[in-house]
């Protein structure tokens, strides 16, 4: 029998093998609780500590603006509703969004009783800076815009920059979902203008159920939940270690190729393109 051809990257990707081997290691060796203050508790804290300042430097950010969370849709809504306690009067997004952001501000527009504007897209996909800019003119308090980096479905490459700078000009807050941006793209939050930003390992070869936010040290945080202190207060609940763990080793592996990686898929667009118009010219 054949081995399926697998198209659907965009969803989920397989885990790699430095991520399994990473996550193998942290199940036979760093099984402890990380709030434990027993040696075997340290040795996992230790561990997800530094996790925390790979991202971050890689980032260009401090190691205390990165959350790590079950996922990319828990990141979304986490940094949302801290920014909708902010004071935030007008949600900003794109009818192309990923349904994760999409339902999540409208339940947030719903139970703080502010308003939401979905910009569409052209023929292209592409969003109109004009029309956001419109929307930020209109505002009446401080607005929140979530546009993605990287669109799941078409692939296009958001201006985040100038979201970025326009959120600046408008005193606005910018949230941004960079799931699908990790294996082709720098991110750097600060240097685009973004306030929290949203990835998820499973993406890109990492385990699935582990994910990070990412918000800058200047706005505020809510919790969504109490229960416990783990990271610093806002996200309750025991450390998932050897998912933390396996998504450090898939980013860094993602990191380091990124440039051959990036290279393959443009080849596998042309080929793919030229195979196509053969078929239907």
């Amino acid at each position: 029998m054949n081995k399926p051809i697998y198209f659907d990257n965009a969803a989920t990707t397989p885990i790699c093998d430095a991520a399994a081997k990473a996550m193998h290691e942290a199940i036979d060796n760093a099984w402890g609780n990380p709030s434990s203050t027993h040696a075997i508790g340290r040795k996992s804290k230790t561990l997800i500590e530094k996790a925390r300042r790979t991202f971050a430097k890689d980032f260009d950010v401090l190691p205390s603006e990165i959350y790590f969370t079950s996922g990319a849709t828990e990141s979304i809504m986490l940094g949302m509703y801290s920014a909708c306690m902010e004071g935030v009067t007008h949600i900003i997004t794109s009818a192309t969004e990923h349904k994760a952001v999409l339902d999540i501000s409208e339940q947030l527009s719903r139970q703080f009783s502010i308003s939401r504007s979905v910009v569409d897209v052209d023929n292209s996909g592409a969003i109109s800076l004009n029309q956001i800019e419109a929307l930020l003119k209109e505002t009446d308090g401080k607005a929140l815009i979530s546009i993605m980096y990287v669109n799941n479905e078409t692939g296009v490459e958001n201006p985040v920059e100038s979201i970025g700078a326009l959120a600046k000009t408008y005193d606005a807050l910018f949230f941004c979902d960079c799931v699908q941006a990790g294996l082709y793209h720098a991110i750097k939050p600060e240097l685009c203008g973004i306030d929290y930003l949203s990835l998820s390992a499973h993406k890109l070869y990492g385990p699935k159920g582990i994910g990070l936010l990412y918000i800058n040290n200047k706005r505020e945080k809510h919790a969504l939940w109490q229960g416990g202190s783990q990271e610093r207060g806002y996200r309750s609940g025991t450390e998932n270690v050897p998912g933390i763990l396996g998504f450090e080793a898939a980013w860094k592996d993602a990191q380091n190729d990124q440039s051959r990686y990036l290279s393959h898929v443009k080849s596998l667009n042309s080929k793919l393109k030229i195979a196509l118009q053969q078929i239907f010219p």
